[in-house]
C-alpha cells in the first residue's frame, strides 16, 4: 500500500535496527493509518505548545517495529500483524499533568486505538500510541507504566506518579 501524503513526518525518522542489528527503514512497514496519526498529532502538539515543540520517535531501537514472532500481540510487532501498529514518542516540552492530558485527548481526536503513558521513560516522559485493529475511534485502550521495572498501571496512577 501506498504510504499517505504526510505533513510533518519524514521517511528517515524510521530508522532503526532490524532484530538481528542490521539497519532498516521502517516507513514502508508501518500502517497508513499510524502514519497519518502521528502526523496529525504533530501537528496538534506544535499548535498547542508552540513551534518549537515537536514530536520525537524514541531513539530506542524497538520503539517502532520489532520482529517477535506471530503469536506475540504487541502493537509493535510486525511479524503478527503484518505492518507496525505501533510507535513510541516524545513530545517535547511535555511539562505536567494538564500537558499529559492535552497530549491524550490529541490522541484520542486523532483516532488512535491505543495510548499508553510512560511517566519515567528516559530522556523523557512519552507515549505509545498505536491504531489497534480490535479497537474503534473515540474507545482507545488507555493505560500507563510506572517504575524501574515497569509496572502497568492506569493512565491516572501514571499521571499521579508524573505529578
Amino acid at each position: 500500500m501506498k504510504a499517505p501524503k504526510l505533513y510533518y513526518l519524514d521517511r528517515d525518522e524510521f530508522n532503526r535496527p532490524d532484530k538481528y542489528g542490521n539497519p532498516m527503514n521502517w516507513f514502508d512497514h508501518m500502517s497508513p493509518r499510524l502514519l497519518v496519526i502521528v502526523d496529525i498529532l504533530r501537528f496538534q502538539w506544535t499548535t498547542y505548545k508552540g513551534r518549537e515543540a515537536r514530536i520525537i520517535i524514541s531513539p530506542h531501537p524497538k520503539a517502532i517495529g520489532r520482529q517477535m514472532g506471530k503469536g506475540k500481540l504487541s502493537d509493535h510487532n510486525i511479524d503478527h500483524w503484518g505492518e507496525v501498529n505501533g510507535i513510541d514518542i516524545f513530545p517535547e516540552f511535555l511539562s505536567g499533568v494538564k500537558d499529559v492530558e492535552a497530549f491524550r485527548d490529541f490522541a484520542v481526536l486523532a483516532t488512535a486505538t491505543a495510548i499508553g503513558f510512560y511517566p519515567h521513560w528516559k530522556p523523557q516522559a512519552g507515549f505509545h500510541i498505536a491504531c489497534r485493529p480490535d479497537r474503534e475511534p473515540g474507545d482507545p485502550a488507555i493505560w500507563g507504566f510506572i517504575g524501574r521495572p515497569q509496572r502497568q498501571v492506569s493512565f491516572n496512577q501514571a499521571l499521579e506518579a508524573y505529578a
